[in-house]
């Protein structure tokens, strides 16, 4: 139902652990022991792995309240993959 959906949301408070990991890096900055370009990297990193994870969860999300099932994608309708090689399907 909507409602179920809806509730799912509050899933999203297990965000806020997030914080965590930046204390951690704000550690890791400060730690001469660990190059500060090591440290630069590892956090951009983060940032775009979670940038990724939520456009997609986006996405999904967006594409779930449109009525798609949850064996689908952004298109409706099944994809005949049986018939495609390895390059179609990640194409697909």
């Amino acid at each position: 139902t909507a409602l179920a959906s809806y509730l799912a949301l509050i899933r999203l408070l297990r965000m806020l652990r997030l914080y965590r990991l930046s204390q951690m890096v704000l550690r890791l900055q400060y730690n001469h022991k660990v190059p500060l370009m090591l440290v630069t990297l590892f956090r951009n990193f983060l940032y775009v792995m979670l940038f990724c994870n939520f456009s997609a969860a986006g996405f999904y999300f967006i594409a779930r309240r449109q009525g798609f099932t949850s064996d689908t994608w952004v298109q409706q309708g099944p994809v005949p993959f049986d018939s495609m090689n390895l390059a179609q399907r990640y194409i697909a």
